[in-house]
């Protein structure tokens, strides 16, 4: 099987790009020949860069033209979308329809329905654009704090949005939470399957061989920003003075500006075997997003690990974690935090879980799940 991976990288690594590359990695591990047509908004610098961004994302023929011819030449089995926006633009859909070409897409976020992609802002959900059918609201709210910038996010969600709905045979949805999301907006039901992210297999492998449960303190791995609750861990661990707690952040501490109780040690911005260590000896593992998350690659990463987890009810990460944690709602953080870390039983069955509910996450499981989707697209074809 030839396919085709088509992304526009962001500006800085994300989770997303991680996702990207695993793709690439496990379809080639399978057998599967893949090529990518991509491009990367690190090439948006400065103002030229702005106003190039601005306009590629309404409409690009050049990119069109691009995709065309290199489908033409490759001739893939299947296209595999995850960002198009704004260097390579949707339009490029059709192409693939006009050949006969399966498209399926994996769902990172929330821009089907809301031109920001959160379905967040001022800082609480807001899924106003999606209940009205109109995105005028975010452009009058400003949603993302930029007139020119949700101008622009505005525009290319009503130029380019129909191409999505007209030409991909399937979403690939990470939770059951998002696809019913999808499903409640006017996505054909049958158009939507849930494939979660896989953890990384290298990652698996030490985890199964390392992993002993003897933490002491509630780690937090992401940003240093509002919508991730930043500032809710703070003041859980202003109410849990005993507790130690550890973040890993990119940001400094004092570009929050918020004030760092004593028992919250910041280690900066981890990878590899630092990251893993980090995870390997924390009781906790934390997520406070005001946010609905996609699917965090920590959420998996300390569940391989036994980590027990806490996350936000009501949301996508309490379906991914299932019985491995515990949820809170706004207000109880550190009464959950307390109850968890001061309880062996507790901590003992939810280490138990998560090593049982990580086989859910495995690059196999996925193999299996993505090559049933894509070998029935191929046999209709």
């Amino acid at each position: 099987m030839k396919i085709c991976i088509v992304h526009n990288a962001y500006g800085i690594f994300s989770g997303e790009e991680a996702v990207v590359m695993a793709h690439s990695a496990l379809f080639r591990e399978h057998g599967c020949e893949v090529v990518e047509f991509r491009r990367s908004s690190e090439e948006l610098r400065g103002l030229p860069g702005m106003v190039k961004g601005f306009f590629c994302g309404i409409a690009n023929p050049v990119s069109v033209h691009a995709f065309a011819s290199m489908l033409d030449a490759e001739k893939p089995d299947i296209v595999h979308i995850h960002n198009l926006y704004p260097l390579i633009n949707p339009a490029i859909l059709p192409e693939a329809t006009k050949r006969n070409i399966p498209v399926v897409m994996t769902v990172h976020n929330f821009r089907l329905f809301c031109p920001n992609g959160l379905f967040f802002a001022g800082n609480t959900n807001c899924e106003y654009c999606a209940q009205h059918e109109s995105v005028i609201a975010c452009l009058v709210r400003n949603c993302l704090q930029s007139k020119c910038k949700t101008l622009g996010y505005v525009l290319r969600h009503i130029k380019t949005n129909h191409f999505y709905w007209e030409n991909v045979d399937r979403f690939l949805c990470l939770t059951q939470f998002q696809r019913q999301k999808l499903v409640h907006y006017g996505t054909p039901a049958l158009k939507c399957r849930v494939l979660p992210n896989f953890i990384d297999g290298d990652w698996l492998r030490k985890a199964r061989a390392s992993s002993d449960g003897s933490g002491d303190y509630v780690a937090y791995m992401g940003r240093l920003s509002k919508e991730k609750g930043i500032d809710l861990i703070l003041e859980a661990a202003q109410e849990l003075p005993n507790i130690p707690f550890k973040i890993a952040a990119e940001n400094s501490v004092e570009a929050f500006r918020m004030p760092i109780p004593p028992n919250v040690e910041f280690v900066g911005y981890l990878t590899g075997d630092a990251l893993f260590e980090f995870l390997r000896q924390a009781r906790i593992h934390l997520m406070a997003s005001r946010c609905y998350e996609s699917f965090p690659t920590s959420l998996p990463q300390a569940m391989s690990l036994g980590i027990p987890e806490i996350v936000p009810a009501g949301g996508p990460m309490e379906s991914i974690i299932g019985d491995s944690g515990l949820t809170f709602t706004p207000g109880n953080l550190a009464q959950t935090i307390r109850r968890l870390y001061g309880d062996k039983d507790a901590l003992q069955r939810c280490r138990e879980a998560a090593l049982r509910r990580i086989e859910e996450y495995t690059p196999e499981k996925y193999w299996d799940l993505y090559s049933a989707v894509v070998g029935n697209l191929l046999h209709r074809g």
